[in-house]
């Protein structure tokens, strides 16, 4: 939730069939809901919430999709009443891929997340993002 009371969100399938970002803001006892962002296709939107920065910013991951098919990371920047999208990182298999739930951010704005697949075994990974 955001200082203005808009709530977050995604979902693995929706607008053209591979995901949204979408906003809930509160409106007369009641909510409006928007579409921020439609993931391109192939691949599917995400799997647990979109994590917000204290600048206002959403970070998070999609499962599939991106230049290996195997998951991005991304980021979304409010700007004059729209959001730009930023693919922040293609996912290989070696560095994990299916990969589910929020991100975390550390003091130095490093970003975490986890896979459930890929990795040296096969069996996901923790990463760690650094901007």
């Amino acid at each position: 939730m955001d200082q203005a009371g808009n709530l977050y969100g995604g979902t693995d399938d929706g607008g053209n069939g591979c995901g949204t970002v979408y906003e809930l803001s509160p409106s007369g006892g009641s909510w409006t809901f928007q579409v921020l962002h439609t993931f391109q296709c192939p691949g599917q939107g995400i799997f647990g919430e979109p994590t917000l920065d204290a600048a206002g910013n959403l970070y998070g991951v999609r499962q599939s999709g991106g230049a290996h098919d195997e998951g991005q990371l991304f980021e979304m920047m409010p700007n004059n009443g729209s959001w730009t999208y930023v693919d922040l990182h293609d996912f290989t298999s070696q560095e994990g891929y299916f990969s589910y739930g929020a991100v975390v951010f550390d003091a130095n704005g490093n970003i975490y997340g986890t896979s459930e697949a890929g990795g040296l075994y096969g069996h996901g990974t923790v990463w760690e993002f650094t901007p």
